[in-house]
Parts: structure tokens; sequence; C-alpha cells
């Protein structure tokens, strides 16, 4: 099975046969730009994790894992491209998104997810 090497991610490929597609990055957003075109446009949407299979969700849970829960993507999305990141605080990722080349009739937007292990010492409060 093929897994992600290494973000940034350059090529995506079809999760059953593994052929690379024919898409390229076009552009990096920020949430908001994201949100709009997953919530208004009904994006495809890739999910990339280093040492994980790419993620391709479902279409039908697609507003599910975005916007409709307290723990959804969208609110771990960066909001500027030279964003700190807090690593003391959980959740322990991030996500960065990006818009591809669309290889339907939708837009294609890659979330590359960033994790990193949760130290409770460097806790604050």
């Amino acid at each position: 099975m093929r897994r992600v090497e290494g973000l940034p991610l350059n090529v995506l490929w079809n999760k059953a046969d593994e052929r690379d597609y024919n898409t390229r990055r076009m552009k990096d957003l920020l949430r908001d730009e994201a949100d709009a075109l997953i919530m208004d446009r009904g994006a495809d949407i890739v999910v990339a994790q280093v040492g994980a299979p790419l993620l391709w969700l479902q279409r039908e849970s697609i507003r599910d894992f975005w916007r409709e829960t307290p723990k959804s993507g969208y609110y771990f999305t960066i909001t500027a491209h030279g964003q700190l990141i807090d690593k003391a605080t959980k959740p322990t990722y991030l996500f960065y998104p990006s818009k591809w080349e669309p290889i339907s009739d939708f837009p294609l937007v890659l979330l590359e997810m960033v994790c990193w292990p949760y130290d409770s010492a460097l806790k604050m409060f």
C-alpha cells in the first residue's frame, strides 16, 4: 500500500490502483478559503499524513468532517501562512490546506496533516 513519505506532496494518487492523478497544486489556502471551497462548492477532500495512505473522504461525510462537530477539521486549519504552532495545547495536529487542479466536477482540496506528541509538562495553565 502506497503511503505518504513526506510533505509537501507533489503528487496525488488513486487509492485503488495507486496510479498518479494528472493534477498539481495550484495554491496554498488559509482556513476561510478552504472553508468556502468545501462548504460552498462541495470540494473533494484528500487528507495526507506522513506514514499513512492518502485518505479520500467520502462525499457524504465531508460536511460532517469539516464543520459539524467541535473537533472538526475546520477548527484546526491554519489561519495565516506564518502561523506559529502552539504545541503545548491539544489537539496535537494542524491541517495545511491547498487547492489542486480538479479531477472531477468539484474543486480538489488537499489537507496536509502535521502531528506532534502532546507533552503535559508544556501546558501553561
